[in-house]
């Protein structure tokens, strides 16, 4: 079995990629692998801000406002959350390029934040879910 994942903007192929290592010229998958490496801090960075039920909830809540844009106060009474812990988590999430302070007491999730939740989160799992899936049979 062969699979590859494939990145597509409007229907051409950006990137192919083998699932496994045997797909791999030995040469271009340790090449991989050692870039991988150096991309872990990145990816650590990223999951670790979105490893909090709260910074979910609140990177969720922004994405579904129409312009993306909550008011300290509006996260605080929507999220039930004190000011201490949105401060805490809005730091957390911002260090990690998902939101930004267009103004005084305002987050809005950066266009870098939305396609990195919708990549590390939904697509990533669905993704995992298609591959354990073909795994199975």
């Amino acid at each position: 079995m062969s699979l590859r994942l494939l990145l597509m903007r409007d229907g051409e192929v950006l990137c192919e990629i083998p699932l496994s290592p045997s797909d791999w010229p030995k040469e271009e998958l340790e090449a991989e692998l050692d870039a991988f490496r150096e991309k872990l801090k990145r990816l650590f960075k990223t999951y670790s801000a979105m490893l909090n039920e709260n910074r979910i909830r609140m990177l969720r809540s922004l994405m579904e406002d129409q312009d993306s844009t909550l008011s300290f106060r509006e996260i605080m009474k929507d999220l039930q959350m004190n000011p201490k812990i949105i401060r805490e988590h809005a730091t957390r999430l911002s260090e990690a390029g998902f939101i930004e302070t267009p103004s005084r007491g305002k987050y809005q999730i950066s266009n870098t934040g939305r396609i990195l939740f919708m990549t590390a989160g939904p697509a990533l799992a669905r993704i995992f879910d298609i591959i354990m899936e073909e795994l199975r049979e």
